[in-house]
């Protein structure tokens, strides 16, 4: 996905990627598998006003970015 900011001086580079993910659309969390889906950070570099990324399907990404 191309991803651009307008009105933005600049972004600092590094952020957070905060994603949920499930191998397919069915996959649900449940008493016997409470941890199948969870929120995951991970530490990405690379951000800019204007980027490409990719994501995983059947998931749900925020990214934490800082304007500078």
């Amino acid at each position: 996905m191309r991803i651009e900011f307008g009105g933005l001086a600049s972004l600092d580079p590094k952020g957070l990627s905060i994603a949920m993910s499930a191998s397919s659309p069915d996959d649900t969390n449940s008493i016997t598998a409470p941890d199948r889906i969870v929120p995951v950070a991970t530490p990405i570099d690379g951000l800019s006003t204007a980027f490409t990324r990719t994501f995983p399907p059947y998931s749900i990404t925020v990214l934490q970015m800082k304007a500078r």
